[in-house]
């Protein structure tokens, strides 16, 4: 599971690696957060990231 996964390599919260695995999962062009643990595991899968 890409959840599992991202919480496993990135200090992350549950619901946190669960918004950022379904932007991978969702191939999203975009993925915008203000939170820096988001933001960096984002940024790490490759996905363009917006802060705010």
């Amino acid at each position: 599971m890409k959840s599992v996964r991202l919480m496993e390599n990135n200090p992350l919260r549950t619901l946190d690696a669960l918004h950022v695995a379904c932007a991978i999962l969702w191939e999203a062009d975009l993925f915008v957060s203000s939170d820096q643990r988001q933001i960096q595991a984002a940024r790490k899968t490759g996905i363009k990231v917006r802060t705010v």
